[in-house]
């Protein structure tokens, strides 16, 4: 059985992976240049990403298992369908990948391969952009869902990734484009809500205070209700100071 730390570790890493290939395809874009991007270059960089998730499945394969063990078992056809769900939007992702790949190998002349590419990739990209019920599980407890981006953000980072080099790709000048930076400007509004609900399901504790004889006393304990991750409680001990020290520490 996958640990939180383990899942954890994993969603990292997927987002990790998909970060380097943006800053790989940026090195190869030079704003106000006029020479074209190589896109066998950009291509190059999404191969690598493709390969290093064909190389961590079997990491991204525990996260499945600990979402599952998240829901009861009449509930799980609902995380394996959200996975087949990501998947396809994965596979189509890649599949504007090739496409691109194709009208490079054509001599960037096939209008068809061209527009197809842009398609797949927008909308790979797109789905996971409006579509919030992929970031959301069954509730084991209740009848409504929480939040669970682990799934859906490893999806995620891997199309949004392709979108980019698509963009890049096709057009070296995108960061000129008003069109080009307004969308991925929205999937970084979209990152930015996949982390404010992360950190929402993270709940702090912290206990203790001070006495009268300068001294004071500190404890704390951290759950993620996402991944079920309890770190314990930690007693810190006996320190010099007082009130506002302990206020410090608390806020530390």
């Amino acid at each position: 059985m996958a640990t939180p730390i383990v899942t954890a570790l994993a969603v990292y890493e997927a987002g990790k992976k998909a970060y380097e290939a943006c800053q790989g395809i940026v090195a190869f874009v030079s704003l106000g240049s006029h020479t074209p991007t190589p896109e066998e270059q950009i291509l190059a960089r999404l191969e690598v990403l493709h390969q290093d998730f064909v190389a961590l499945q079997g990491r991204f394969d525990e996260v499945l298992e600990a979402v599952k063990q998240a829901v009861r078992v009449e509930q799980q056809a609902y995380v394996l369908n959200l996975r087949r769900d990501l998947e396809g939007l994965r596979g189509r992702a890649r599949t504007a990948t090739d496409e691109l790949s194709a009208w490079v190998a054509d001599g960037r002349k096939d209008p068809l391969l061209r527009s197809n590419a842009d398609n797949n990739s927008r909308l790979a990209a797109n789905t996971l952009l409006e579509g919030d019920s992929y970031f959301y599980r069954p509730d084991p407890n209740a009848s409504e869902s929480v939040f669970d981006h682990r799934l859906a953000y490893i999806a995620y980072v891997y199309v949004v990734t392709v979108r980019f080099g698509v963009i890049a790709g096709l057009n070296p000048q995108y960061r000129e484009d008003r069109l080009a930076r307004e969308e991925l400007t929205r999937h970084a509004a979209r990152l930015d809500w996949v982390f404010q609900h992360a950190d929402q399901a993270i709940e702090p504790h912290t206990g203790g205070g001070p006495d009268n004889r300068g001294s004071y006393f500190l404890a704390h304990q951290c759950v993620d209700h996402i991944t079920g991750y309890d770190t314990g409680h930690t007693e810190v001990g006996w320190r010099p100071g007082g009130q506002a020290e302990y206020d410090d520490a608390r806020a530390y």
